[in-house]
């Protein structure tokens, strides 16, 4: 069955047919996964000491007491988290964008998801600040 696949993916290709670039992706994709290439992340890194100086909670939790370091760190983690659970095959024709999208592209869409609730949690942030000077050190 592979090797009737392999002529057939072959054979659109040099036919030149309109899914050509389609039927590249099929054909190196098996050809990685007969090598034994497929797409690892590291893991188990030593990551980086925490920069809190006190034990925070969500009660306690305050913007001006974290160092921006900090929030970049927890945030990329965050990011990371849903990153990698993103299918080649989700990309493919903007999923994403479709009325079926959360069948289509489910880990783009909860990346997105996430990404609309940080941006609101930073306009949130910066537009409850009552202080000016404040309001405008966090825009920088």
């Amino acid at each position: 069955l592979k090797n009737r696949l392999l002529q057939l993916i072959t054979n659109m290709l040099e036919s030149g047919g309109g899914s050509s670039s389609r039927a590249k992706l099929l054909l190196s994709s098996i050809r990685n996964k007969e090598i034994g290439l497929t797409r690892h992340f590291v893991q188990n890194l030593q990551c980086p000491k925490p920069l809190f100086t006190s034990k925070v909670t969500a009660e306690n939790f305050s913007f001006w007491s974290c160092p921006e370091l900090e929030i970049a760190r927890q945030l990329t983690i965050m990011d990371f988290e849903k990153f990698k659970n993103i299918k080649a095959t989700e990309c493919l024709n903007q999923a994403w964008s479709k009325a079926n999208r959360t069948k289509l592209a489910p880990n783009i869409v909860n990346m997105i998801d996430q990404f609309n609730r940080v941006s609101s949690w930073v306009q949130y942030t910066i537009l409850t600040e009552r202080e000016i000077n404040k309001r405008a050190a966090m825009y920088k």
